[in-house]
């Protein structure tokens, strides 16, 4: 909202929850994983997970998405939301879109501002619900591009990527581009695999994410992978059909 406001947007944008304006809006994302080896029963969620939030950052809405374990949630308070007992199996995910306001005039965004969360919830045979590292913490000296995947997510961009380079060979070979162990030969096989990679890696992305294709924020760096993994497979098959079609004539 804050981006929509600008002189050169001329926007104004205006956000009230029962009549009431909310100055401060703060949206945030979380994923509840199922990182165990056996699935969580409704049956067994004798208090199903709660969120709570610390003053003065109150939660106006939990929205569950439909990608992953969708669950309902439900307003206790202004500062808890509980949810649904619903079935979890082991590396099922419940990708949640999280609404906080607070009270007063408006206020930048900054790091010692920002709503504080915790989880709770009481069932069998589970200790607790722990928070992952913060990733982007860890990797706050690396760059902008970070890549996350866990247990299902990397067998399958594995399997893709395999897949994708098992094609990649086969047009390669019949394309007459790999005939001996020359630098051409090395260097179209590594060309091919890193698209092939950065396509497979991307495909996960959009298979496993909260986002569904062409409608993720990350578009701008998952969907050129994919098109010129694609593109590279057609110029190859066009170009190894022309190969064949003219040593046929040779012949």
């Amino acid at each position: 909202m804050e981006d929509l406001q600008t002189q050169d947007a001329k926007i104004t944008v205006t956000a009230t929850s029962n009549g009431t304006n909310l100055e401060n809006l703060r949206i945030g994302q979380a994923v509840i994983t199922n990182n165990g080896l056996s699935p969580i029963l409704p049956s067994e969620q004798y208090s199903p997970i709660s969120i709570s939030s610390k003053a003065p950052w109150m939660i106006v809405n939990v929205v569950s998405s439909d990608k992953g374990v969708k669950i309902n949630w439900k307003n206790v308070d202004n500062y808890v939301f509980t949810s649904d007992a619903e079935l979890l199996n082991p590396s099922d995910n419940v990708f949640l879109t999280l609404y906080f306001t607070k009270p007063g005039p408006y206020t930048k965004q900054t790091e010692d501002d920002k709503p504080i969360v915790s989880w709770k919830a009481r069932i069998a045979n589970l200790s607790e619900i722990t928070n992952s590292p913060d990733p982007i913490k860890r990797l706050k000296n690396v760059g902008s591009l970070m890549i996350f995947h866990d247990g299902p997510a990397i067998v399958f961009l594995v399997f893709l990527f395999l897949v994708y380079l098992l094609i990649s060979l086969i047009l390669l070979k019949r394309s007459s581009i790999i005939y001996d162990r020359g630098l051409i030969s090395y260097g179209a096989i590594l060309t091919m695999a890193t698209i092939n990679l950065c396509a497979a890696e991307a495909g996960t992305t959009y298979t496993f994410g909260m986002f569904p294709f062409v409608k993720s924020p990350d578009d701008l760096f998952n969907i050129p992978p994919i098109a010129l993994n694609a593109l590279a497979f057609g110029a190859l098959f066009i170009y190894s059909r022309r190969v064949r079609a003219g040593t046929a004539k040779v012949k």
